[in-house]
């Protein structure tokens, strides 16, 4: 999924402010990550993952 999201990222365009902003790639499972995935967010700073303990404590 992080892949498939970083290859759409020009596609996408939010808003009409600059193009200059930093990319942030956050991700939702109700299930968990792979050990891939969550190495990777462990490694970068622009991946957040969060879960759905993450969603259900801010409800």
């Amino acid at each position: 999924m992080l892949s498939d999201l970083e290859r759409t990222t020009a596609a996408v365009r939010w808003s009409d402010e600059p193009a200059d902003a930093d990319l942030l790639y956050v991700l939702f499972s109700r299930s968990g990550y792979s050990d891939d995935v969550e190495q990777t967010a462990a490694a970068r700073s622009d991946v957040r993952l969060f879960g759905l303990a993450d969603v259900l404590s801010v409800l």
